[in-house]
């Protein structure tokens, strides 16, 4: 069985793989339009990391706002007695 390490990452319109030359990972286009990006593998799994960290403070705050909205919404009612929220 192969080494999985040395298999490259399809990441949709990217791809990442092992450059075996200099032992880091190389980050390009499908098309290998623009720039290749390189970096180690360290620094990849740091940055998917941030990337997981600002991904989950977004999900935190946009279901914050959709509990303020529903709270609003509920202390809200129009004059035939129907919850109204003006932020929906």
């Amino acid at each position: 069985m192969s080494d999985p390490r040395q298999h490259p990452i399809d990441i949709g319109p990217a791809v990442l793989g092992p450059d075996a030359a200099s032992g880091r990972w190389i980050l390009r286009t499908h098309d290998d339009v623009g720039a290749a990006v390189t970096a180690g593998w360290a620094e990849w799994v740091r940055l998917a990391t941030r990337i997981q960290q600002i991904e989950d403070i977004r999900r935190e705050r946009e279901l914050r706002g959709d509990a303020w909205d529903q709270g609003y919404a509920a202390g809200s009612m129009d004059e035939t007695g129907h919850a109204t929220n003006p932020f929906r």
